[in-house]
Parts: C-alpha cells; structure tokens; sequence
C-alpha cells in the first residue's frame, strides 16, 4: 500500500510540473530502462 502511494504523490508531481504528456514520457523512458536490465539479466553469461 505504501508503494502504490508513493506512486501515487509522484504520478501527481510529475502530472503537475509537466502534464500527462510529460508523465507518459517518463513512464515510456521507465519502461525501456526496465526493459534494457531485464534484457542484460536474462541473457547474462556467466
């Protein structure tokens, strides 16, 4: 519950300062990073 409120304040931060179009950028921009670790840890030679 905590972290879906912390997402919550944040969304509200962002949404403030820049919009909804700065908040799908930036949900776009968490989406690739996530997408690049996973991408590094399913194919990680050891």
């Amino acid at each position: 519950m905590f972290a879906a409120a912390i997402g919550a304040g944040i969304g509200g931060l962002i949404i403030g300062a820049f919009g909804f179009n700065g908040l799908f950028i930036t949900m776009a921009i968490i989406q690739i990073i996530a997408a690049f670790v996973a991408y590094k840890v399913f194919y990680h030679k050891v």
